[in-house]
């Protein structure tokens, strides 16, 4: 599995609790963004402590104001990363005469010939 970053995690975390009207439970996260109980507690109190979420007593994670707003902003920028990334693939080639390994390929960028 690609390993993830804080931001990416805490952004999935966001996007479960706002999937269900009612919020989600820590076991609903656990499943939705695959991870472990011990990572989802270490997540989900750092976001009640931030203000991105909040818990309640029905056991529930739900989206705060502030949560919604950082929700939004990543989901802004994850518009704008998929366009870089096209790009970046449309422009990107390898040298077939330079692999010494499938870890040691020398890739350029320039326009590729369509």
């Amino acid at each position: 599995m690609k390993q993830r970053g804080k931001l990416a995690i805490v952004s999935l975390i966001l996007e479960s609790a706002a999937s269900r009207k009612e919020g989600a439970t820590k076991n609903r996260i656990m499943r939705d963004v695959v991870l472990t109980y011990e990572r989802a507690n270490r997540y989900c109190d750092m976001m009640v402590k931030k203000g991105l979420l909040s818990y309640e007593e029905s056991r529930t994670y739900l989206l705060t104001p502030k949560g919604l707003e950082v929700l939004q902003s990543s989901r802004e920028m994850l518009g704008y990363l998929s366009h870089v990334k096209k790009i970046v693939n449309r422009y990107k080639v390898y040298d077939e005469n330079s692999i010494d390994d499938i870890h040691n390929v020398n890739y350029y960028y320039y326009p590729t010939q369509h």
